[in-house]
């Protein structure tokens, strides 16, 4: 998934009916996980019953989803599909202001997943996912991205102790925008798309042995934009040239139990990245200003990156209410996200690593205690990490990215850190349950060129980041729930002066993410109401307040000139979704 969010973050990707489970690698993820310097998310999807038929629904006023599930061959195979889609669009259209009536603002995702037993041995499976989201102001302004992903998987079992996984996997993500200028409609769209083959093989050795190793291969296609006009003699069509690469890993994990009180997991990764032709590649000089360009034949080698990332991590039980848990990992990202400093936003470019962008690379360490308290009831962590990222990206100063093809020319590179102190108290079970957690941290970048050579604050970058969620049932029908949140304002690069050059104010920028935006933070209230609890068919009814108290967190800060005061410049902050209520109808026979 190059972009997990709808609506700019209102909504996840993945669909809660969906999901059968979900773990989440804070740091020291095993060795099968490659690809991001990040987190790892593992979601497994449903499978579907292969007993008899079943049926989960909503109907809310945001949105509504329905899953159907149940036997293709019973006892041999079964399939699942689930589909949701907001309906703010349809709203829109009640509206006698015509601006607001011919809006658009939607999103819709399908799971599917399909798997069959040819014979005890071997098994078949086959998911998709595909979701779009569409926004649109009138006929000015127009947005859509999505993401797309199909899987087919043989899980073959060699005997008892040997297992093999073999996955073939498509995905694909891309955006659209349009902008109407005038009497001119131009369009700007960009395509990602990803082959993957998988191969692993798991082996059972004894209770407290196990091993996994495999392969990972994929080929990425970038198609970085393409312009189209109505008006091809006023704006003209262009296609930005697309780069090939093709990525493999092999790795290999062993879990070991040492004693009764030690597990340890290691393993080694080892990543290949190389550069392919089929299109020109430009030269650089120590300026970074282009002086030639070089043509390579569709499907030769440029350039090949091998990087070792070695993985390791170790649980130590102290007693039995507690325990230390320590990790280290090396992650290598060949894929390159780049980002306006104040603004998530689907059109984000993506680019491979080339001659001139080296692979990233980062190494973290943590280390954490966990102890169990009043007999279950609490479960208390407190956990410290520490990562050193080489080659990270940034534009440089006055960098103007937009609708240039040979990005190379805006970029500077450096280092990064992060670093922080994460703090969880826990209640699992009972008729209250819920957690605080509080995490402090840094994230920073040092990069030649930029905010005079001195670390400065990352984007993602939220000195304090707390969570209080809390759920509640009252009794057999009514339950209720409370999330609160706050998050540091986002650093940012706000104007520390401005000049007017024939009428015009041209702001000047200093200092690198050296200011603050507000502090982000909203609380969520839920209800829910059992209707029917039966053997065959069961309801409830959801009711739903988001952004109780109507925060207006900024989305975006834009500096113009003040259309009231002459002279002066003016900061309007921009919000989304202040206090929405829901309600919903939820089902399931």
């Amino acid at each position: 998934m190059y972009n997990a969010a709808h609506l700019l973050g209102f909504f996840s990707t993945f669909n809660s009916d969906a999901i059968r489970d979900l773990t989440l690698y804070k740091g020291g993820m095993p060795a099968q996980y490659g690809g991001r310097l990040s987190s790892v998310m593992d979601l497994r999807m449903n499978e579907g019953n292969n007993q008899h038929m079943g049926v989960t629904g909503s109907l809310g006023l945001i949105s509504s989803k329905l899953s159907l599930e149940g036997p293709i061959q019973k006892d041999r195979s079964s399939f699942f599909l689930s589909a949701r889609r907001t309906y703010a669009d349809m709203f829109l259209k009640l509206s006698s202001d015509e601006g607001i009536r011919n809006n658009t603002l939607y999103f819709y995702d399908i799971n599917a997943k399909a798997n069959y037993i040819l014979s005890p041995t071997n098994k078949v499976f086959f998911s998709l996912y595909s979701g779009r989201d569409n926004m649109g102001v009138r006929d000015l302004f127009g947005m859509a991205w999505g993401n797309t992903t199909a899987t087919l998987r043989w899980n073959h079992v060699l005997n008892a102790r040997f297992f093999s996984n073999t996955s073939f996997i498509l995905s694909k993500y891309n955006y659209r925008v349009s902008l109407d200028l005038e009497d001119t409609r131009v369009s700007i769209r960009s395509i990602i798309q990803d082959w993957n083959l998988k191969q692993e093989f798991q082996y059972y050795h004894n209770p407290g042995s196990t091993f996994r190793f495999g392969f990972h291969s994929v080929y990425h296609t970038l198609t970085p934009g393409q312009i189209r006009s109505s008006d091809p003699e006023s704006i003209h069509p262009k296609d930005f040239q697309k780069r090939r690469a093709w990525e493999n890993a092999l790795y290999a994990s062993h879990t070991l139990k040492v004693s009764p009180s030690v597990n340890v997991i290691y393993g080694m990764r080892l990543s290949a990245f190389s550069i392919l032709g089929g299109s020109d590649y430009y030269q650089l000089n120590g300026s970074r200003e282009v002086t030639g360009t070089l043509s390579y034949p569709k499907g030769s080698f440029i350039k090949t990156y091998f990087r070792p990332e070695p993985r390791l991590s170790a649980n130590l039980r102290l007693s039995e209410y507690s325990s230390l848990k320590t990790s280290f990992a090396r992650n290598i990202q060949n894929l390159h996200l780049l980002s306006n400093s104040t603004l998530s936003s689907p059109t984000d470019r993506w680019i491979p690593s080339s001659e001139y962008i080296k692979p990233e690379i980062s190494d973290q360490i943590t280390l954490g205690y966990f102890r169990s308290l009043h007999e279950g009831d609490l479960e208390l962590s407190a956990e410290a990490y520490y990562k050193d990222m080489q080659h990270q990206i940034d534009y440089k100063d006055g960098a103007d990215p937009v609708g240039k093809e040979i990005v190379e020319t805006e970029l500077l590179f450096g280092e990064g850190r992060a670093y922080g102190l994460e703090f969880c108290l826990k209640k699992p079970a009972g008729r209250l349950s819920g957690w605080i957690g509080y995490t402090l941290s840094r994230t920073e970048k040092r990069i030649e060129g930029i905010n005079q050579n001195r670390w400065y604050p990352a984007r993602q970058d939220h000195t304090h980041d707390i969570s209080v969620v809390a759920m509640w049932d009252l009794n057999e029908r009514w339950s209720f729930s409370a999330s609160w949140v706050f998050l540091t304002g986002q650093a940012v690069t706000f104007p520390s002066g401005k000049y007017v050059v024939d009428d015009q104010t041209v702001f000047y920028y200093t200092e690198r993410n050296g200011y603050r935006s507000q502090p982000y933070h909203r609380l969520d209230l839920g209800a829910t109401c059992q209707l029917t609890r039966g053997q065959r068919f069961r309801s409830e009814l959801s009711i739903s307040l988001y952004n109780a108290y109507g925060r207006a967190n900024p989305f975006m800060i834009v500096f113009r000139d003040s259309k009231t005061l002459p002279g002066q410049t003016e900061a309007v902050k921009y919000s989304l979704f202040r206090m929405v209520p829901s309600v919903s109808y939820n089902f399931k026979f």
